[in-house]
């Protein structure tokens, strides 16, 4: 479970990924949650 403090910078990195991956994603829409995962590997866990 993330802490709340999380949820708002979280939802920007997705926001920032998704502008500018989306072309890739486009070409690739399979590899979208690989993406989400590393964010998730990479915030500090509380």
């Amino acid at each position: 479970m993330m802490p709340d403090k999380w949820n708002n910078g979280l939802t920007a990195i997705i926001t920032l990924f998704t502008q500018s991956q989306n072309e890739f994603l486009l070409q690739q829409p399979e590899k979208g949650h690989l993406i989400v995962l590393d964010i998730l590997t990479i915030l500090p866990e509380e």
